[in-house]
């Protein structure tokens, strides 16, 4: 039988069509391109350094070769700058003899050693080579990454190097022939009388994209082409908008810096990793973008190792299940940031638990397994003496009993009512001051939950809870970190978002640094209630408010995110209007 007999024919592949596909397929492009484009940065740096140390070493060739005296005049005016005392402007400076020849023998040894230790093939020939491997694993699924980009041409009408290169035109006789040629019906069909494949056109996206064989289903090839396109439209649109608030930033100096970063929150959940919530957490993210933050934190419980701890709604569910749990969101959160990075800027971190030392100790070895993974920490705790404090009236109840006093008999109810909870607050700030100095967190989340059921209460009531309380704040304004403004406190019934008004009014005391947090828990709640947030910071006199970036600006955090400091009138952007009262549920 024929070898091209249509026996033998490799099937067409039909991949799902569906946009949960196209988005996967998308992040897998972006990151093969970014890596491309990376590789190709780097390439040009060597290559420009490679170019440097070759003129340096053919100018100290003249130097030595030939007796130049260019080396002279930086030798000169270098010794002129540091030394004036000692070298007078009339005194003539001469290098050592030996100077140059020195200077040759490093420039000579370093580009010997580019080449010898391999740093040329690393940095320099492994470019060439990404995209060609890249193309050869492709293959088998039937992709091909295209970055081919399309010849220069002259802008001059008469282009004197076509007259001494000239490119053969086809002629009609021949073009017909080459279209009309087919393999002879007496011939085997073989690979030596095949037609040659067409060669692959220049892409038209100047990053370069993933183009499909023929095998692959043609709606499939339409659909993820215009999914990929609307794609590029919002990445073009953002880096518009983005060179456009640059230029203005840059002839208007008094433009706002709220202008330029929207509101932003550093706390968040949601329902496919953290049972008491709801939604996606690309629901989360979407919702987010709608209503024009620009910077969004996903962050997730760590896992709890002992069964007794886990709450009741994850019954059926074992400490490794939420191991793999967390990893699986950290999975998530950054194909959602490569997925989403044109049109919001997301951070990836982690909110702490605290219930015996084992949490301690576990959360140490989480950050150490996912280096680079985790970007910041927001450190809370939810327990004293191991029993929840946020999770129902009962079980605070129960963990504010275990803060008895120890004395079998008091005088009176109410002050052994007051010692329990001065115990009670004083043992939760303990454990707070412990997370602070063993992770030292970007984000102090929620830090007055101790209160949740006591709104009204006032820590400076408590002579052993007050000092420890500002021990705390003291503590983490030595490191930096921003203290959120927590909008959940509101829709659980309280005034004022957490802190309240004299932890805040202690935080801003003493110089610390408030940043936002909606603490959602699935896209309902994103931004829920930042109208009244805006409202409460007003009403402190709070005049400037931080968040997390990428972007260095002061001294950075550990994990590598720095602090951004938002001035001037931040609430009157329009923002606020997208988060008031009435479209909050």
């Amino acid at each position: 039988m024929a070898r091209g007999s249509a026996s033998h024919a490799r099937p067409s592949f039909h991949p799902t069509n569906d946009p949960a596909t196209y988005r996967d397929l998308l992040l897998f492009e972006e990151r093969l391109k970014t890596n491309a484009a990376s590789l190709q940065r780097r390439k040009s740096r060597y290559q420009l350094f490679l170019l440097h140390l070759v003129l340096v070493i053919a100018f100290l060739l003249s130097e030595v070769l030939l007796q130049t005296s260019f080396l002279d005049v930086p030798y000169t005016y270098i010794l002129l700058r540091i030394l004036p005392d000692v070298y007078g402007p009339v005194m003539s400076v001469k290098p050592h003899p030996y100077f140059a020849s020195g200077l040759l023998f490093v420039a000579i040894t370093t580009l010997l050693l580019f080449f010898a230790s391999g740093m040329c093939l690393e940095k320099i020939a492994y470019a060439n080579r990404y995209v060609p491997h890249a193309n050869k694993a492709l293959r088998s699924f039937n992709m091909y990454l295209n970055v081919r980009r399309p010849p220069l041409r002259s802008k001059f009408s008469l282009n004197p190097i076509a007259f001494l290169f000239p490119h053969p035109e086809p002629t009609p006789e021949s073009a017909s022939r080459s279209l009309t040629r087919t393999p002879s019906p007496s011939s085997p069909t073989d690979r030596s009388t095949s037609v040659p494949i067409a060669p692959i056109p220049p892409t038209a996206n100047p990053r370069g994209e993933l183009i499909f064989s023929s095998r692959v289903d043609r709606s499939f090839r339409e659909s993820y082409e215009r999914y990929r396109a609307a794609f590029e439209r919002k990445r073009q649109e953002r880096e518009r908008s983005d060179a456009m608030q640059t230029r203005i930033g840059g002839t208007n100096k008094a433009t706002s810096d709220w202008n330029d970063h929207m509101p932003f929150s550093h706390h968040s959940h949601s329902g496919q990793f953290c049972r008491h919530a709801s939604g996606t957490l690309e629901e989360v993210v979407l919702e987010a973008i709608r209503l024009g933050f620009e910077v969004y934190g996903l962050t997730e419980h760590v896992p709890r190792y002992r069964p007794e701890d886990l709450y009741p709604e994850e019954a059926g569910l074992s400490p490794d299940a939420l191991i793999k749990q967390f990893s699986d969101f950290l999975d998530e959160a950054h194909k959602l940031k490569a997925a989403y990075t044109s049109q919001i800027t997301l951070l990836v971190g982690l909110e702490t638990e605290f219930i015996t030392n084992t949490d301690l100790e576990n959360l140490s070895t989480l950050l150490s397994e996912h280096p680079g993974r985790i970007e910041y920490i927001v450190g809370s705790i939810h327990h004293v003496n191991a029993i929840p404090i946020d999770f129902d009236h009962t079980s605070f109840k129960m963990a504010l009993r275990s803060c008895s006093p120890t004395e079998v008999a008091v005088a009176e109810m109410n002050a052994t009512a007051q010692r329990r909870m001065d115990n009670f607050l004083s043992n939760y700030l303990d454990a707070h001051y412990r997370l602070l100095e063993r992770f030292r967190p970007e984000i102090i989340g929620h830090l007055d939950l101790c209160r949740l059921y006591n709104p009204n209460l006032r820590f400076s009531e408590f002579p052993n809870a007050w000092p420890k309380l500002k021990r705390n704040v003291g503590f983490a304004i030595g490191y930096n970190a921003l203290f959120e403004v927590n909008a959940a406190a509101l829709r659980k019934g309280w005034q004022t978002p957490y802190p309240g008004e004299d932890v805040a009014a202690l935080i801003l005391e003493l110089g610390g640094r408030l940043a936002l947090s909606d603490d959602s828990h699935g896209p309902h709640r994103v931004g829920e209630n930042y109208s009244r947030v805006r409202d409460y910071l007003r009403q402190l006199g709070v005049k400037e408010l931080w968040y997390l970036t990428r972007t260095p600006d002061g001294s950075p955090f550990e994990r590598g995110l720095s602090a951004t400091r938002v001035t001037d009138d931040w609430w009157k952007h329009d923002f606020w209007d997208r988060c008031t009262p009435s479209s909050q549920t």
